[in-house]
């Protein structure tokens, strides 16, 4: 129980010193809350008063909800009721600073006097942010014990979904009491993250199960892959994805400036630790690089720049206003995220006996308060000299910025040194929900028809992208290569097994370690070696079609088709439908087709883009210097692989007419920069420069310029 009230301090402690009565809440600048913070002396004297340290909003939500929890409740819907009266009751009448918006909306949908609803609120789009997940520590510590796990999910979603009807935000309050009953039980730091989404496929049963209109139900399915996918990032990138006892991996050096861009990165909105994901990935995020030290914790975890909201007192506040208080914009740092951090005080401790359970049952608000309110207010935090920590692995190698995991794309490629991660983490975040919206819809499809007949909806579909669980089915289907491997059972397998064409071969052999160089899948000692389906694609296709037999793009545009099929015969009939039927004579000896396509691009944008084409003619360019890349290699290594993606996806479904258009959208666009160009030496530059930028990264944007 000691260690329960301690908990239940340290995280009014934290936020007391994020909020600072609003001083360090409205900095957007982490570095120079530290430096105020050194100009006092350093965390160890500072002295805590109901002045200038009050408690703020946020802690009093969470003293509610451990009220709640230390009730006489007879069932969970009893402690349900009870939350709800304890929340409306404490808002209505709280002076001074109110917690963050979301809640008192939240609050403004309760019903106490509504026995069977009392605790609905509809879904809030607005609803993703931290505060479901500031109140839920004490869940964890009600609900600790690994048997107890239903109830902790049960509890820990309702509690959030009272205020924050949002899967960012009530995910938020389901993994600070998971992190919290995970400290309690002993696991290893490392362990937490992995767990914790191991049990959100549980959560979503558990709300598929207590759904309460079919709104609800496909918000949820909207909105439900964000969190989960940006805990996925988090824990690549610390390298502790995989199971085992792994040290997370940090960047060297990870100082503040480092940190405060790791945190507006892992953010929805550039602004750290304002929504129900990324708030308690920060305290984890500090908990795994401070260790056993107070005063590095508090570093990280508090004292860091944000972005969020100003709670000011609204009188007007009343259950059922139509009209609900809407706070002055202003910046915040997420203090409140040591709530959870405090939990990992029984792991600080040398002790290993985990406190009794028996939680008292007459504990009041009021007394909860003083509890908090004492040892922080009156009490000098003496804090004891930093231990002198061991000299981790993961800083051994002193030139590595980021973790290995964080440097691969997810198909496979390795980024450059000069990779934005900021700006793709920009554009990933407002792409993430175009893709989950997509998967939804092409699920419901596929299930429906369990097979992808040509229409004007599935051309709809396809032209707003295909995900990728679904990219290699269907474009078999759509390109008519699955027709024809049903049609050739076995064929694949006899073309490796012939007598095999030794020029052929060795030409092949050439190419095979210029093919992707920076992709891990394609190296020699990876498991498994897409080199080697490369190879066998590339054989069986010369011998297929004698009269292309083999030259260079092939191999890349086959090794496109491995990555997102990771199948050799799939890989090879796709090929086919590729060089066979879509773009017929592009890779024959004379290269016809491909020739014949790049003047009609040049009549194209003579005709659409006459300046352009006038300014192309009078420095003596051929368009198939400049573009014939485009045309041979489909894009590849030219945009972007999400983008070229995108693009293949329209293709094997329009054939070849996709590759004009996105010619000609690139032209287009930048025709001023264009039409900047003084010589031969700079036309070549600039249609270098027009395929990269944010226009090309943000594929989904740039795909209905092209289309639509």
């Amino acid at each position: 129980m000691e260690k329960f009230k301690a908990a239940m301090v340290l995280g009014g402690v934290g936020d007391a010193l994020g909020y600072r009565n609003s001083t360090w809440e409205n900095c957007t600048a982490g570095l120079k809350v530290q430096e105020e913070v050194n100009k006092q002396g350093g965390l160890e004297k500072l002295v805590l008063n109901p002045e200038r340290w009050p408690l703020s909003g946020d802690t009093l939500m969470h003293i509610l909800t451990a009220e709640a929890l230390t009730s006489d409740y007879w069932s969970l819907e009893d402690l349900y009721r009870e939350l709800v009266k304890l929340y409306v009751d404490t808002v209505v009448n709280l002076q001074g600073r109110r917690p963050d918006p979301a809640t008192i909306e939240g609050c403004l949908q309760l019903k106490p006097d509504n026995y069977l609803l009392a605790w609905h609120t509809p879904f809030n789009e607005k609803g993703s942010g931290f505060g479901a997940a500031t109140k839920a520590m004490c869940i964890g510590m009600r609900y600790w014990q690994a048997e107890q796990v239903e109830n902790l999910v049960e509890v820990s979603i309702e509690c959030g979904r009272m205020t924050h009807n949002h899967p960012t935000g009530f995910l938020g309050s389901l993994c600070t009491a998971l992190f919290a009953s995970y400290a309690i039980q002993g696991k290893p730091l490392v362990q937490w993250g992995r767990d914790m989404a191991k049990m959100i496929p549980v959560a979503e049963e558990y709300c598929k199960k207590t759904i309460r209109h079919m709104a609800e139900y496909l918000e949820y399915q909207e909105n439900w892959f964000y969190f989960e996918a940006k805990w996925q990032f988090y824990l690549e990138e610390r390298g502790i994805v995989e199971e085992g006892d792994n040290t997370p991996k940090f960047p060297d050096p990870y100082d503040i400036e480092e940190r405060e861009k790791a945190y507006k990165r892992w953010s929805s909105e550039g602004r750290g630790g304002r929504r129900g994901h990324d708030a308690p990935m920060i305290a984890y995020d500090a908990l795994l690089g401070a260790e056993r030290d107070w005063k590095e914790l508090c570093h990280r975890a508090v004292f860091h720049g944000g972005r969020s909201t100003r709670y000011d007192a609204s009188p007007e506040f009343q259950p059922g206003n139509p009209k609900p208080y809407v706070p002055s914009p202003a910046t915040k740092a997420t203090g409140g995220g040591l709530q959870m951090n405090a939990m990992v005080t029984a792991q600080l401790t040398e002790a290993v006996e985990q406190p009794n359970l028996n939680l008292p049952t007459n504990l009041l608000a009021l007394n909860m308060y003083r509890l908090m309110a004492e040892p922080i207010l009156g009490i000098r935090l003496v804090l004891k000299k930093k231990k002198k920590r061991k000299k981790l692995n993961r800083l051994a190698a002193a030139n590595i910025s980021m973790s290995n995991i964080s440097r691969i794309d997810p198909y496979g490629f390795k980024r450059g040194d000069d990779f934005d991660y900021g700006s793709y983490e920009d554009f990933f975040s407002t792409y993430l929900p175009v893709l989950t919206r997509r998967a939804i819809k092409w699920s419901k499809l596929v299930q429906r028809n369990n097979k992808v007949e040509k229409s004007i909806k599935v051309k709809r579909y396809v032209r707003k992208g295909i995900p990728n669980e679904h990219r290699a089915v269907i474009w078999m289907i759509v390109s008519g290569a699955q027709s024809q491997m049903e049609q050739n059972p076995g064929y694949y397998c006899k073309l490796l097994e012939g007598e095999k064409n030794a020029v052929l071969v060795e030409s092949i052999k050439t190419d095979m370690n210029r093919t992707f160089p920076d992709n891990v899948h394609f190296q020699k000692n990876s498991e498994p070696c897409l080199q080697h389906m490369l190879f066998n694609v590339l054989v069986a296709y010369g011998h297929h079609n004698k009269s292309v037999g083999y030259c260079q793009g092939m191999n890349f545009i086959t090794g496109y088709l491995i990555i997102v099929t990771k199948d050799e015969e799939k890989s090879f009939w796709l090929l086919d439908a590729l060089i066979g039927r879509i773009l017929p004579d592009y890779y024959t000896p004379d290269m016809m087709g491909l020739k014949t396509d790049q003047e009609v691009l040049g009549e194209l944008i003579k005709m659409k883009i006459p300046a352009v084409a006038e300014s192309v003619n009078r420095h003596n360019v051929m368009w198939t210097l400049l573009v014939s890349r485009w045309f041979i290699c489909l894009f590849i290594d030219i945009l972007p692989v999400e983008t070229v993606l995108r693009i293949w996806d329209c293709l094997f479904y329009e054939g070849s007419k996709i590759i004009f258009r996105v010619a000609l959208t690139l032209v287009k666009h930048h025709q001023a920069s264009i039409l900047e160009a003084r010589n031969l030496q700079e036309i070549f530059e600039k249609f270098k420069q027009i395929t990269k930028g944010p226009f090309v990264t943000e594929c989904h944007s740039f795909m209905q310029v092209s289309l639509f």
